[in-house]
């Protein structure tokens, strides 16, 4: 592997730690890019929470839970937003809802977007940079990367186990595309889960964060007979939890279970 080296830092939005990191065949030129990308994230990070967040009265969101629908027409954002919630609500088969508390709630959809929206349009224009060789935005432990083509670095992610955050269960070696995993061992019970089911923590590999995110959660939420069958029809790849058994699936079918 070419000699790689790593610069980073984090920065704190929406209550959760963004960690933006350039790997690099030269310290000094990543770490003078890190620090003019650092206040770009950090400003479109802001501009997203004070549009999406539910605890701000004046957000688009209050306004338009409040009665205020013509946002809808005026801000094609906040209607782009909302027509891929609508739509993922479909695909999932009602597993993910926006409307889960009563009220429009993008929040399970908004910060995957905003990892992959900020990564494409902030980030990925410095891999033309030669010093370059990686960059990752990492939001939570959800993670948006890419590798330059003329090296052959990749990420490697360690997926914890939901028993135990200091064993890692599993590694992915991967040089573009996003992994997002959904589970109850950091945060308690915050989704409300299918009666019965044993299913601990879902990892989802995809190309893009938004819909790593999305499944990731589907997976967590769903009885297992529901998730296998969403899963075969969208062709997804990543690892099941359940009773400290692990199923890894690709591309829609189980790898073993």
């Amino acid at each position: 592997m070419d000699n790689v080296l790593k610069v980073s830092q984090t920065i704190e939005a929406m209550t959760i730690p963004f960690t933006v990191t350039l790997a690099t065949n030269d310290r000094v030129k990543a770490q003078q890019s890190l620090e003019k990308l650092l206040p770009m994230i950090q400003k479109e990070l802001d501009r997203i929470d004070h549009r999406y967040s539910a605890f701000r009265q004046d957000s688009l969101l209050s306004r338009f839970n409040a009665g205020e629908e013509s946002i809808l027409i005026d801000d094609l954002e906040f209607y782009q937003v909302y027509a891929n919630c609508a739509q993922a609500q479909i695909q999932t088969d009602n597993h993910f809802n926006p409307y889960f508390s009563g009220v429009y709630n993008p929040t399970g959809y908004v910060k995957g977007w905003a990892i992959e929206k900020i990564f494409k349009e902030k980030m990925l224009p410095l891999m033309d940079e030669e010093h370059i060789l990686g960059l990752c935005l990492n939001g939570g432990g959800d993670m948006q990367f890419a590798s330059s083509a003329a090296t052959d670095f990749s990420w490697r992610v360690a997926i914890e186990s939901p028993e135990n955050p200091q064993e890692v269960i599993a590694i992915y070696d991967l040089k573009n595309g996003a992994i997002a995993t959904s589970g109850f061992s950091k945060r308690g019970k915050h989704s409300h889960q299918a009666e019965g089911s044993k299913t601990q923590q879902v990892t989802i590999v995809a190309d893009c964060l938004s819909l790593a995110d999305l499944w990731a959660t589907v997976g967590l939420v769903a009885s297992l007979e529901d998730f296998e069958g969403l899963m075969k029809q969208e062709k997804l790849s990543g690892i099941l939890c359940q009773n400290n058994h692990l199923a890894v699936f690709s591309k829609g079918d189980w790898v073993h279970d």
